[in-house]
C-alpha cells in the first residue's frame, strides 16, 4: 500500500497499474487494491483542477474523474497465483513442539 504511494509520488505521469501475486502476496495486493480504489494520490500531491461541467459539484466531479480507479491509476492487470482468495478448506494448523 504505501510502496504504492510512494512510486506514484516519485513517478507523477504513472497512468496505468497492474499487480501480480504469489501466495499470501496475493492477499496483500488485494488489500491494497481495496485501500486505494477510488482514492487521488496527486490530489493528496497538489491540488490539481480536472475539467468539469459547472452543474455538477466538487465532490461529483471527483468521484465521477476517479471512478473505477485504483490511486488514480487506470487498472490493467490483476494476478495471482496459488493464492487462498477463498481460503483453505479442511486445513487445520496443530502446534508441533
Amino acid at each position: 500500500f504505501c510502496q504504492v504511494i510512494s512510486v506514484i509520488k516519485r513517478h507523477p505521469s504513472v497512468q496505468k497499474i497492474s499487480f501480480v501475486g504469489h501466495s499470501l502476496g496475493g492477499l496483500v495486493a488485494r488489500y491494497a487494491i481495496a485501500k486505494l480504489y477510488g482514492r487521488d494520490i496527486s490530489m493528496e500531491l497538489s491540488q490539481g483542477n480536472g475539467h468539469c461541467e459547472s452543474q455538477i459539484s466538487d465532490q461529483e466531479c471527483h468521484d465521477r474523474k476517479y471512478e473505477g480507479k485504483i490511486a488514480g491509476l487506470e487498472p490493467i492487470n490483476f494476478i495471482t497465483s496459488a493464492t487462498p482468495h477463498l481460503g483453505s478448506r479442511g486445513h487445520k494448523q496443530v502446534i508441533l513442539l
